[in-house]
């Protein structure tokens, strides 16, 4: 498979679809490093161990539209559920998570429409699922 078209990618806060969406990026996750080096670690390498994970944030832009999107301000910082649906090439699967909009930027160039920058933070594990 050379790759699956994106066209068609969701997002949903608080099972309210945000519209006019132009690109999401939908995982940031990593893990601590956990330093467990000892006076007697071999050849005197140090050794990790993998400790508490998070989920990241995402982040993603939109056609600003202030009636459609005002409400946006209101949800900075509440923590709501987060869906993210694929296009039916990648069979639908859904992302889901609880999270809260950490940012809102927005630009008005005077060449160009009106556009936001987004970002929410991850919080817990997020769920990847395939409807059936």
């Amino acid at each position: 498979m050379a790759g699956i078209d994106a066209f068609g990618t969701t997002l949903e806060i608080d099972n309210t679809p945000v519209g006019e969406i132009t690109s999401i990026g939908y995982f940031d996750a990593s893990v601590e490093d956990y330093d467990v080096t000892t006076h007697s670690s071999p050849d005197q390498w140090r050794e990790f161990i993998g400790g508490l994970k998070d989920g990241g944030s995402l982040s993603g832009s939109l056609n600003f539209d202030p009636a459609m999107h005002g409400t946006l301000l209101d949800m900075l910082g509440e923590t709501k559920p987060i869906k993210i649906t694929f296009p039916p090439a990648a069979d639908s699967a859904e992302v889901t998570f609880s999270g809260y909009l950490s940012s809102l930027t927005g630009e008005a160039p005077h060449d160009g429409h009106l556009e936001a920058e987004f970002s929410i933070k991850v919080s817990g594990k997020p769920t990847i699922t395939i409807p059936a």
